[in-house]
């Protein structure tokens, strides 16, 4: 038996499967790249070119700038060093590049928190004050900042040696704590509010349904239909974002967990570590990728709404040439119009049956 003939081909077999390997991390940073910047691209342009923005469209704005960051300029980076094997950008560059990947990810989940505080605030509070442009500016300013000062630890403690860029940590318990805490602080606590919200806002919305549904049953059908309607259009939209967490969570979480396998456990041993880390990354920039279809099926679901509000106007210059033969009519048509902006009405009108039933038994 031939055993170096056995080794060659071993060795061999090796440089296929790494070759293989490195064809698909490639392909696949490429697509996803390609997919992310135009994706998010065209989500940017559709918001700046409205007239008038929701506070939750800022915020989809900052996610879509973000998923847009990490897709020109995080896996580029990332292609760059995997191709040459060295980082080629400097030393000055060195305390940059990796941290803001870091930071666009903090700053992805935080938006998302503030996406879902708005819903909460929306829905779960109606009569207190909407959140305004001015404090989505402040929030989304907040983001930022929470992610670049969770990060900033990372960015002093990096250093050029030789062709690589390395962690140059004083102390192992220095590099736990970091990973720990972006663990924390940038996934599973803004995660776990995130949730919190959301599970309050589909109880607030399913409780209304079923009181809304009781109250109108068997007296408007026309109304009760239209408030049918508009507490869908809450569902729908709450479930586009409960989707974008979604993907996000399962999309970071073998990042998350990866590295606290390398700082609490024996990672750093396993043989195929850097190549799970590409994966990893990978994973993480899909993300970026796939949030423009979800929140560009919600610019479709506003752009079918707005093509309703046409024909509700067109409704309306009708109802208001009624008026002027009617204006009885037209008066009662814009009170029932007018049920879900102004809530105390449901409970007049709620009232005013009583009393009718009341004097009916009389």
């Amino acid at each position: 038996m031939d055993l170096n003939s056995e080794t060659n081909d071993s060795v061999s077999v090796g440089n296929i499967g790494n070759e293989i390997t490195q064809v698909i991390q490639l392909s696949l940073y490429v697509m996803v790249s390609f997919v992310g910047s135009l994706g998010n691209l065209l989500v940017c342009i559709a918001i700046y070119l409205q007239k008038k923005r929701k506070p939750n469209e800022f915020f989809i704005l900052n996610l879509a700038l973000t998923d847009l960051g990490a897709s020109i300029f995080s896996i580029p980076l990332d292609l760059t060093e995997l191709l040459s094997g060295k980082f080629l950008l400097g030393s000055t560059m060195c305390h940059v590049v990796y941290p803001i990947q870091t930071v666009l990810m903090g700053t992805s989940v935080l938006t998302l928190l503030c996406l879902s505080t708005e819903r909460h605030r929306a829905i779960v509070s109606p009569l207190k004050p909407k959140i305004q442009a001015k404090t989505a500016f402040v929030m989304i300013t907040a983001t930022w900042l929470v992610s670049v000062a969770a990060v900033a630890p990372y960015a002093s403690i990096l250093r050029l040696e030789g062709e690589q860029c390395l962690e140059k940590w004083p102390r192992d318990i220095y590099v736990k704590t970091f990973t720990m805490s972006v663990f924390l602080l940038l996934y599973f606590v803004p995660l776990l509010a995130i949730t919190g919200n959301y599970v309050l806002v589909m109880q607030k919305l399913n409780c209304e349904m079923t009181r809304l549904k009781h109250l109108f049953s068997g007296r408007n059908h026309s109304l009760c239909k239209h408030v049918q309607k508009r507490a869908d259009q809450n569902i729908r939209v709450v479930k586009v974002f409960v989707t974008a967490v979604v993907v996000f969570a399962i999309c970071l979480l073998p990042n998350h967990v990866l590295w606290l396998w390398h700082d609490f456990g024996d990672g750093k041993n396993f043989k195929y570590f850097n190549e799970v880390v590409v994966f990893c990354h990978i994973m993480v920039y899909i993300n970026s990728a796939i949030n423009p279809f979800i929140f560009g099926k919600l610019r479709l679901n506003h752009c079918c709404n707005g093509s309703d509000k046409k024909r509700k106007r067109s409704e309306s210059s009708l109802i208001s040439r009624l008026s002027s033969k009617a204006p009885k009519f037209y008066l009662r048509v814009r009170e029932m119009s007018d049920v879900m902006s102004r809530p105390s009405f449901i409970k007049r009108v709620q009232q005013q049956w009583q009393v009718e039933e009341g004097e009916a038994v009389v």
